[in-house]
């Protein structure tokens, strides 16, 4: 059978693949010894949460949910002294329930916490999200939200509280929450009536996802780009206009780029101006969008031996995650290495149309070794010199980005001339803060080896 479209294979920590063609956890403590139970009292949140209200720096009407329950964290700050130096504690309670009066506006917690009532001064802090951090219990703005018909996804929401003078005596306290993120309803325009939006993509040279630090009411910053998801509720009006809700971290003058999938369109939109995002307000814009149809896409065929390798012809490297069976496309450059884009392998076939943010790469040989030129920005993927797990791009050739490459039975292995020690390989950092949970493409510390796949 004639390959029109090549595909080449290698692995490693993960399988590798090259396809071508002519991209925190909750604290759960767990209690052993005495405990102490505390009672507090939520009566209301500024009046805010699940609909915007009213217009640029207005408020959200608030009610608790039963849902709620999940997202409230109440932790109890304190010092010890130990060896003649004084440390900084803190227990995550366990909130054993939730009671609604008031007309669901007030919210009374039964709380627990391990260990006896701390003596001298406590700190209680509050906190409402979804997930926090494992050390210091800091809440997260993610990255990744699902907005509701006509409000922004309340596991993106993020308040807090603080009770600066509790004492041991003490066995009730009242929070009043503030707001620390942004709320947003971004009106997207020049949709075409009917279709079906599948995501939203908002980014910009501003931080928006990042963990509020309870301590230094500060930001520990993850991201500059926000997802948002949808599920159901998304099919375009028929006046072409689309509302998206959502939460972000406050920003000053940020340059933004929107970007919307459906399913028959992709639209962009660069902004002209800036926009600035204040925590606790409310912030609406509209984004007027320009429309480029869907292609129906590449389709690239495994690379069975070394004679299927064609100068010039595009390639995808495509990797097997090493815990699941779901391959990944190299996709964008990150800091130190690539990303990895899922993709779909069917029966030796990998289809690639404009929704799938990959990046092929064009192989040529020189001699006895390869390059490996990424197609977007005709840059040469190397590696490191000194022994990093790096995968980086850059203009020019040298022996770092220089690679071998040998295929046996559609399995490729592929190291790097300049650091023989390196190879390209997909695999799941768990050593990282890697927000978006899918693998990387990096130099990783050994050659790859061939091995099988199912390509």
């Amino acid at each position: 059978m004639k390959k029109s479209i090549i595909t080449l294979c290698a692995t490693t920590v993960a399988a590798l693949f090259l396809a071508g063609c002519q991209k925190e956890k909750n604290v759960e403590p767990v209690f052993e010894g005495p405990t102490h139970t505390l009672t507090f009292t939520a009566e209301k949140i500024i009046d805010s949460k699940t609909a915007i209200a009213s217009e640029e720096n207005g408020v959200v009407s608030y009610k608790w949910l039963s849902s709620d329950q999940s997202r409230m964290h109440i932790l109890e700050y304190y010092t010890v002294v130990k060896d003649g130096k004084t440390e900084y504690k803190y227990n995550a309670g366990t909130i054993e329930s939730m009671v609604l009066t008031n007309g669901d506006k007030t919210a009374t917690f039964e709380v627990s916490f391990e260990g006896d009532v701390p003596s001298g001064e406590i700190i209680y802090k509050a906190c409402y999200a979804k997930s926090i951090s494992s050390k210091g219990g800091n809440p997260l703005i993610p990255a990744t939200q699902s907005p509701l018909p006509s409000s922004f996804d309340p596991d993106a929401d993020v308040l807090v509280a603080e009770i600066s003078n509790g004492r041991a005596e003490n066995t009730s306290y009242k929070f009043e929450m503030t707001r620390v993120v942004s709320v947003n309803k971004m009106t997207l325009k020049g949709l075409t009536a009917g279709e079906t939006i599948s995501s939203v993509t908002f980014e910009s040279d501003k931080y928006h996802s990042a963990y509020y630090d309870l301590v230094q009411e500060a930001y520990n910053s993850t991201g500059k780009k926000l997802t948002f998801t949808f599920q159901e509720n998304n099919t375009v009006p028929s006046n072409g206009e689309f509302p998206v809700y959502f939460t972000t971290a406050p920003v000053t003058d940020a340059t933004f780029i929107v970007k919307v999938t459906t399913n028959a369109a992709i639209y962009e939109k660069t902004a002209a101006n800036t926009i600035s995002f204040a925590a606790g307000s409310v912030r609406r814009f509209g984004v007027n969008l320009s429309r480029t149809p869907i292609s129906a896409g590449k389709v690239y065929t495994l690379v069975e031996s070394q004679s299927d390798l064609s100068e010039g012809a595009n390639y995808l490297l495509v990797g097997l995650s090493s815990n699941s069976s779901t391959f990944y496309a190299l996709g964008e450059q990150k800091s130190n290495n690539r990303a990895g884009v899922a993709v779909v392998e069917d029966d030796g076939q990998i289809t690639v149309d404009n929704t799938i943010e990959v990046c092929p790469i064009v192989i040529e040989s020189s001699g006895s070794y390869y390059t490996l030129q990424d197609v977007s920005t005709n840059q040469y993927l190397y590696t490191s010199s000194t022994g990093n797990n790096r995968l980086w791009s850059k203009d020019s050739v040298d022996d770092y980005a220089k690679w071998n490459i040998s295929i046996l039975n559609g399995v490729a292995s592929i190291s790097n001339v300049g650091n023989t020690s390196r190879g390209i390989l997909c695999f799941n950092p768990t050593w990282q803060n890697n927000t978006d949970s899918n693998p990387l493409f990096a130099g990783y510390g050994s050659a790859p080896q061939n091995g099988t796949s199912e390509l």
